[in-house]
């Protein structure tokens, strides 16, 4: 559970790591009638890692590299608010 911020109309990030190495865009889960989940007609929307977006996932990268795994984080706003 998270607190409601209103700028999540402007959709939240998915930025994924391969290799240790950020993959360049990330997929942004923008909201559609009150829905943003992709399943239930939110809209996915390709765009450019941010300069914070490569922070974070060259951050994760290096963790992930010596784990032998990928991952993928989500992002909102300035935060990271998940790790898969």
């Amino acid at each position: 559970m998270q607190r409601f911020v209103p700028e999540i109309a402007q959709g939240d990030k998915r930025v994924l790591v391969i290799a240790g190495k950020p993959v360049p865009f990330s997929l942004a889960r923008i909201r559609r009638q009150r829905v943003r989940q992709l399943a239930a007609g939110g809209k996915g929307v390709a765009q450019k890692l941010s300069a914070r977006d490569f922070e974070i996932a060259s951050a994760l990268g290096r963790c992930s590299r010596r784990a032998g795994c990928c991952c993928g984080a989500g992002r909102d706003r300035d935060y990271l608010t998940e790790i898969n």
